[in-house]
């Protein structure tokens, strides 16, 4: 038999994460600040960008490495090829997930926020790539998140406790980046206060944990439902105005988060549970 994963690798997953996300960004910045040749930059789709939003795979694969060698990694990675979801979850990414996101812009137009929703009127061309080129940032989280930590973390606690806690850290992870782009006045949430934005970007971790830990184990264990979701949710979409309409968003999310969990909250009970992770480890 392999060797199996246990808890200890769990915390190894979440120091390497934060380790990757926090510390080569923070160790990039202290040296730009020291030295003035040193190029550092945190702005989408570069270097140090992808480094800090890929670490919780980067460091799933880490420990696949250190466990089963370059075998682990392939096996691991081979789980993006599975799409088997099942109709509902593609509906649900591709039709359920835009509609909340307009809905919550139209909330916020009726609520009075100007600017909430206006039709994109670039390149089509360029909308389709910067559409595609999301795929490439957070949805690769998944490989970290509910590949490897939500089955891992289900085998010593209830799936229930497996969407708080891992809310609760996924909220964590984010906050720097949230804090410095809040900071510099480039985040939609700058408008608000910052406990307040905080804690309704709090809110939406914990929503989008319900939507992608319930499709992970409804479909058996399947990366690619969370990619998905987190794709859709990470979306570049042609009504997006320049207003912050993210508590409109939220409500509404809210709403299809308590429906989704009244219709499939079987899939939050230990004995629906999926805590597979490589079929390495079952030899």
């Amino acid at each position: 038999m392999e060797k199996p994963i246990t808890k200890k690798h769990l915390f190894s997953f979440f120091l390497l994460t934060f380790a990757f996300s926090w510390g080569i960004p923070a160790a990039g910045l202290i040296l730009a600040g020291l030295i003035p040749s040193f190029s550092f930059s945190l702005k989408m789709y570069t270097p140090f960008y992808f480094i800090a939003v890929w670490g919780p795979a980067i460091s799933a694969f880490l420990i696949m490495l250190k466990l089963y060698g370059l075998k682990g990694v392939r096996s691991y990675a081979a789980r993006i090829l599975d799409w088997k979801i099942g109709g509902f979850w593609w509906i649900f990414a591709l039709i359920g997930i835009p509609a909340i996101y307009f809905s919550g812009a139209l909330l916020e137009l009726a609520m009075g926020t100007a600017d909430s929703l206006s039709w994109y009127r670039g390149s089509w061309f360029l909308f389709v790539f910067l559409f595609f080129l999301r795929a490439t940032a957070g949805p690769v989280e998944e490989f970290g998140w509910r590949g490897f930590a939500q089955p891992l973390m289900q085998r010593y606690m209830s799936p229930v406790k497996v969407v708080i806690v891992l809310a609760l850290i996924h909220s964590l992870w984010h906050a720097p980046a949230f804090i410095i782009t809040f900071a510099s006045d480039t985040h939609f949430a700058s408008s608000m206060p910052l406990p307040a934005a905080l804690a309704r970007f709090t809110a939406n971790i914990f929503i989008i944990t319900v939507f992608m830990n319930i499709a992970y184990n409804s479909t058996g264990g399947r990366i690619t439902s969370a990619f998905l979701i987190h794709w859709m949710l990470n979306g570049f979409y042609p009504w997006k105005g320049t207003a912050d309409f993210m508590t409109g968003q939220t409500i509404v999310a809210g709403f299809a988060a308590i429906i989704l969990l009244t219709l499939s909250s079987k899939w939050l009970k230990k004995k629906n549970s999926v805590t597979f992770i490589i079929a390495l480890e079952e030899r």
